[in-house]
């Protein structure tokens, strides 16, 4: 369904949540209604995919979802590892910031200031150093 609010139309669509809840998911602001619906086929696509968040899903509860599934083929060191990474790095980062909203600038701002923390890029082990 097409809504149009003013100047910027509005698409909406109802999607079942996580919760098996139905919601309506809207997409706004753009400039035209092709760059609306277009992300709002962004948000469906996902969903065939496999991805199906809730659009008031925080980053923190994302990653905790996506990380969870992951200790059932992971060795626990490396689980470790991602546990304290996301602990420590991302969910500081981003933690609070609903999952839609997170953006390119999010990401390069965190690697940016990551970088001038110290925080080198990771090396190859010794597998990659061989190829």
């Amino acid at each position: 369904m097409l809504i149009s609010t003013a100047s910027r139309p509005v698409t909406d669509v109802d999607v079942t949540a996580p919760d098996h809840r139905r919601k309506t998911v809207r997409r706004s602001g753009s400039a035209s209604q092709d760059s609306t619906e277009r992300a709002l086929r962004r948000f469906i696509e996902g969903g065939a995919d496999g991805f199906s968040a809730d659009p008031n899903q925080t980053v923190a509860a994302c990653l905790d979802a996506r990380l969870t599934p992951k200790s059932l083929v992971l060795k626990p060191t490396t689980m470790a590892r991602y546990r304290e990474y996301v602990r420590n790095d991302l969910v500081p980062a981003f933690g609070t910031l609903k999952l839609d909203r997170l953006a390119h600038r999010h990401i390069s701002a965190f690697v940016t200031s990551r970088l001038t923390a110290g925080r080198g890029r990771t090396t190859p082990t010794g597998a990659q150093r061989a190829q």
